[in-house]
């Protein structure tokens, strides 16, 4: 077939199933919504029977379920909507979520009100009832009371468009309008593209914040992506923290080291292959990439990397030397702990390191003996002499120059 019959029939294919999707989509949003209404009224009433020496927990068990169920449906169909839109090269998602944000099991701000009633009620009555020992043992009240303070989910957002701190901005914007806690946040810039990500906890009724976010992708020419993440698949952990890192390799067991490469004629693309290709074949993830020069080519990056802690580092080491050798260029290859970064002492040498010249040579051309300091350089390239003869025998022809 040819190309424009191939792209004939996909078209056709989602010109005829796009359509279906989404009245089956939308015949299940309307059950949700249904049942969110029923259960919500439900609740009104049992909330106006209760009795003021009642306990109210069973009622805010019922609102924390009903939370529950809308969260997980409100994801569920976002989710839907994304393997939809990667199938079909649409962009469906944003809009229908917008038009969703509409419906009552969204919109509503009558659960998150029962809900305040429910907890506060709650801290009423351990603040007046009959026992008022500040040192009793907690009871299961008490565990319940910790758990809806701290019952949130874990989501990753990403909004990526042409208007910088714009799309920063708005981003921020939705969290402190749903008073989402900040875990952490990445930035990265491709001239005037941004990619701003950041991991945060929100609480039940927080759906409509990625309705918020999906207006702010429109108004900004931006793409938005979320990823809800199940309690225990948060971004990596870190040891003797409850914080997370976005930067950091989501593995377990992992040693973190810093690869820097420099090839002062510049990083080639034959190079660059081979060390990912390599770094590939050990299981070994890049975090960052970092470039340290400042020339007009590619001269000197630095890689944040997350090793296996199994893996050999002295296997390791002679492939490195091999990769460096085959391609002229420097690996370095170290621990990224605080003695890396704090560096106290730098060792190098100079002529052609520090300085792109030889010192010798440079004096021996202002003298205007250059040649005879040259043929002496030339025959200890070629293993006629030694280097500590040779550099004797340069030095000894600069006798008598003055210092200054």
């Amino acid at each position: 077939d040819s190309v424009a019959d191939t792209l004939g029939s996909r078209l056709e294919r989602v010109r005829t199933l796009t359509p279906e999707f989404i009245r089956m989509l939308d015949a299940q949003v309307t059950k949700v919504n249904t049942f969110f209404e029923r259960m919500q009224s439900d609740i009104q009433a049992l909330c106006k029977a209760l009795r003021a020496e009642q306990e109210p927990q069973s009622v805010l068990n019922e609102v924390l379920r009903l939370e529950r169920f809308v969260f997980l449906n409100f994801t569920g169909v976002a989710k839907a909507l994304k393997k939809h839109d990667k199938w079909a090269g649409l962009f469906v998602r944003e809009p229908y979520l917008v038009r969703m944000s509409e419906l009552e099991f969204v919109a509503s701000t009558e659960l998150q009100q029962i809900k305040a009633e429910l907890v506060a009620r709650l801290g009423c009555d351990e603040v007046v009832g009959s026992s008022r020992d500040t040192t009793r043992a907690p009871t299961p009240s008490d565990k319940h009371r910790a758990d809806i303070e701290h019952a949130t989910q874990t989501a990753m957002v990403s909004l990526r468009g042409p208007h910088g701190t714009d799309i920063i901005g708005g981003v921020l914007t939705c969290l402190s309008k749903h008073k989402c806690q900040i875990v952490d946040f990445s930035l990265s810039r491709l001239h005037h593209d941004v990619t701003f990500g950041v991991l945060v906890h929100l609480h039940e009724r927080s759906v409509d914040l990625f309705s918020d976010l999906a207006q702010t992708a429109q108004r900004w020419d931006g793409t938005l992506s979320f990823d809800v993440q199940d309690a225990q698949l948060k971004a990596t952990k870190l040891a003797t923290s409850a914080q997370y890192a976005l930067s950091e390799a989501p593995y377990a067991q992992r040693i973190k080291y810093v690869a820097t490469v420099l090839n002062e004629r510049g990083l080639s693309p034959e190079f660059l292959s081979e060390w990912l290709a390599w770094l590939l074949a050990k299981k070994i993830s890049v975090e960052q990439m970092r470039r340290l020069d400042r020339r007009t080519s590619l001269m000197c990056v630095e890689f944040r990397l997350s090793v296996p802690h199994d893996l050999g580092l002295d296997k390791v080491r002679a492939e490195l030397i091999a990769i460096s050798s085959a391609h002229q260029t420097d690996v370095a290859l170290q621990p990224d702990n605080v003695f890396r970064r704090q560096k106290r002492l730098v060792v190098f040498d100079m002529d052609s390191t520090l300085i792109q010249q030889e010192v010798i040579d440079e004096i021996a051309r202002a003298t205007g003996i250059e040649e005879q300091v040259a043929a002496i350089t030339e025959r200890a390239m070629q293993g006629e002499m030694d280097f500590g003869e040779s550099l004797a025998a340069r030095v000894a022809l600069l006798a008598g120059t003055p210092v200054s």
